[in-house]
């Protein structure tokens, strides 16, 4: 609503999740998003730090990127370090299902 494209994290569809919890009366959850079902968790992820530091977090994978972009969020300093070209670890491969690929003609 408020035209913020780029916070908009794409669902993979991993079915864990979203669909699996609700189907069993379970507090939802979400694959991309872990603040989901776990509101506690974003209150204190909103809290500024009273003394940044310096973080490094190694590992661009889900784990990873969520961690510095809390860190970064309360106002640390965050350094990612990533061994390869892509951010996004076994996400990459769990975006894209057997029955979604693409054949070239």
């Amino acid at each position: 609503m408020e035209g913020r494209i780029e916070d908009i994290r794409p669902c993979i569809r991993g079915g864990v999740g979203c669909a699996s919890h609700a189907r069993f009366n379970k507090t939802l959850a979400c694959e991309l998003n872990p603040s989901i079902g776990n509101e506690p968790m974003e209150t204190k992820a909103n809290t500024p730090v009273i003394h940044p530091k310096k973080v490094v977090v190694v590992g661009g994978g889900p784990g990873g990127m969520e961690a510095a972009r809390l860190a970064a969020h309360r106002g640390h300093k965050v350094t990612l370090y990533e061994k390869t070209p892509e951010l996004g670890g076994r996400l990459i491969e769990a975006s894209i299902p057997s029955f979604k690929k693409i054949s070239v003609l």
